[in-house]
């Protein structure tokens, strides 16, 4: 690419123009255009594991979650690859920036979706088998997580299975230790209704959909636990619950990093499981 053009999709970013004709010749999200019925399921994990088990973070955390439980839902599968790999398919290995040219950024044919929200027990081991979709079959290339409190999209799940959450669309607890001390947390979290944040958008993946009678099992959203707690401090918890354990408050830091880790890309993936 010569520097010329470059520089001049440079300018287009920072100006925020309409991207999406250009991206949109650029997805090569062709799919083959035949329906495709398919079993999907949400589950929890870390980012190297299916299995739930103490993580250190980037604090020197070691961290034991004796509950994490999230209102996931509704997600939708794409055909077009992420945004950001489009971008650096176009800069070479420049950053690509975020403006409001995102919102006409071509996510090519909607592959699949779940449309409804559910109550999740990120530490059961089991997948959430949330049913049977009817889509379109190819190659899902990125996908996006709703992350809504209870009561803002339909349920998938019964009422009683969103009480662990407290109202919220996340609720934890566990243990922290560092260096000699231990700190028992406890808390929920809810992403403020601003624009778009409570959306996790460009998720990448390469997810073959396919239909069930030619290719058994299902397409699984995981959650990757120790990419949520990535960045916490649970030094800055000073506030204690009446069960004895320290609140994860609005005003700690502890509390706002976990909010990036639950709108990070990492903190999620999406896999086709066997039977």
């Amino acid at each position: 690419m010569t520097r010329i053009l470059r520089s001049a999709i440079w300018v287009l970013l920072f100006l925020c123009l309409p991207l999406g004709s250009l991206v949109g010749h650029l997805s090569c999200n062709q799919t083959s255009g035949e329906r495709a019925s398919f079993q999907t399921g949400f589950t929890g994990g870390l980012s190297d594991s299916d299995t739930v088990s103490s993580f250190t973070n980037s604090r020197g955390w070691t961290v034991t979650l004796s509950k994490a439980y999230v209102a996931l839902g509704p997600v939708y599968f794409y055909s077009s690859p992420p945004q950001t790999a489009l971008l650096e398919r176009l800069l070479g290995n420049g950053t690509a920036r975020a403006c409001p040219a995102h919102a006409q950024f071509d996510k090519g044919a909607v592959l699949g979706e779940v449309l409804e929200q559910y109550a999740v027990d990120l530490l059961s081991g089991e997948v959430l088998d949330t049913g049977l979709r009817y889509g379109v079959a190819g190659t899902a290339r990125m996908f996006e997580v709703h992350l809504h409190p209870p009561g803002e999209v339909a349920p998938g799940s019964t009422a009683s299975t969103f009480e662990p959450l407290n109202g919220h669309s996340i609720w934890v607890a566990g243990t922290a230790t560092k260096d000699g001390s231990t700190v028992e947390f406890e808390g929920g979290l809810t992403i403020p209704d601003e624009g778009t944040l409570r959306i996790v958008m460009s998720i990448p993946t390469e997810l073959e959909l396919r239909d069930t009678a030619d290719h058994p099992g299902r397409a699984v959203v995981k959650v990757h636990l120790d990419a949520w707690f990535y960045n916490v401090d649970f030094g800055s918890l000073t506030e204690l619950a009446g069960s004895g354990r320290y609140v994860i408050g609005e005003d700690t830091q502890a509390y706002q990093a976990l909010q990036v880790g639950l709108r990070s890309r990492t903190s999620y993936s999406a896999t086709w499981r066997n039977p």
